[in-house]
């Protein structure tokens, strides 16, 4: 919804609004948490509040990482001047690189989630067919000190397995 927000005010910029007039709009089309969001600043800044004390209210509340960009953008623009629209084509581009680049790791990390899933059930299910297979098996398992002993140390190294492989697939984006 940021990326939205800053194509719309970038937009508002491009036909020559001002930064109070970029955010009625953008508070006006954007939908749900982010409009209120932005219907918020507006109502701050239509009561005389400055740009940076605005945005930096607004970073926050959200407490976004694209919103601090966004923030300090529009703080450093007010203080030194320059091209607004240029700043808001450089936010828009590299949002919508890091929105991209997300969506591609969440796709090639699902595989390794299924392997990982899989990975963790092969065990559970062989187990399973053996029992079924055969009752008894497991037998001398459970009827001495060692057998439990023994089911122990699986149980534990099957949860130190299982915490290897969510380690080793987790990737943060």
């Amino acid at each position: 919804d940021m990326l939205k927000a800053i194509i719309i005010m970038n937009n508002a910029f491009k036909s020559g609004k001002s930064t109070i007039q970029a955010v009625e709009i953008a508070s006006k089309k954007l939908p749900g948490v982010i409009g209120l969001e932005f219907k918020k600043i507006y109502e701050e800044m239509k009561y005389g509040l400055s740009i940076e004390t605005v945005f930096s209210r607004f970073a926050k509340r959200v407490n976004l990482e694209e919103a601090e960009y966004l923030s300090s953008s529009l703080t450093i623009l007010n203080r030194t001047g320059g091209n607004i629209i240029a700043v808001f084509d450089s936010i828009e581009k590299t949002l919508f690189d890091k929105m991209k680049l997300r969506e591609e790791l969440k796709n090639s990390t699902t595989v390794s989630k299924l392997v990982v899933r899989i990975l963790l059930f092969v065990p559970i299910i062989f187990i399973l067919i053996i029992y079924f297979l055969d009752p008894s098996y497991f037998n001398p398992f459970f009827e001495s000190t060692l057998g439990y002993i023994l089911v122990g140390i699986i149980i534990f190294m099957f949860i130190i397995y299982a915490y290897l492989l969510d380690r080793i697939v987790k990737v943060n984006y």
